[in-house]
């Protein structure tokens, strides 16, 4: 039997997470691991969907799950694609991500020029932010998405350049 998933206070939503992993598994081969992407229930913790290895090509995409109308996805900055929005969007759920900075952004009223994010965060003094429509790719193939935007000062920024550096994972400049 399907448990029904809380909504978020406010909103009809109901509230996902998806992220992937890689598990080590003496079954994997020359790889020593298998992918394995989760869908679960924020309020419950429930897992709803799992995808197990999914191809190192497409490894971090929406599309591994059948999504329902209603859904809000939370998701890492690597299921920010155009095939992640549209799937979410032909299912009637909604996709929350971190923007990759490699993925095109473009204003609503400059539909050709590069969103330029470096120089419109640069502006913003700490605990300030900015919102805005965009659309994310370009020509035919592009989805609106609402883009926000926010200083969190420089003290969190050396928390995360910390954080980084224990993780050993490389720390490249921004600004």
């Amino acid at each position: 039997q399907r448990v029904p998933i809380p909504t978020l206070p406010g909103t009809s939503w109901n509230l996902l997470a998806l992220d992937g992993t890689c598990v080590t598994s003496r079954f994997a081969g020359d790889q020593g691991f298998e992918r394995l992407h989760l869908l679960f229930d924020v309020f419950t913790g429930a897992i709803r969907q799992v995808a197990l290895n999914p191809s190192k090509k497409e490894a971090e995409s929406l599309e591994h799950f059948v999504l329902e109308p209603g859904w809000l996805i939370l998701a890492d900055r690597y299921y920010c694609s155009m095939k992640s929005f549209h799937h979410a969007l032909q299912a009637g759920a909604h996709l929350l991500v971190r923007w990759r900075r490699s993925t095109g952004l473009y204003r609503l009223e400059e539909p050709t020029k590069h969103w330029d994010w470096k120089t419109q965060l640069k502006r913003l003094e700490p605990g300030e932010s900015l919102g805005f429509w965009a659309w994310l790719g370009q020509g035919k193939t592009r989805v609106k998405v609402w883009v926000q935007a926010q200083n969190l000062g420089r003290d969190f920024a050396q928390r995360e350049i910390e954080r980084a550096r224990q993780n050993k994972q490389k720390i490249r400049a921004e600004f």
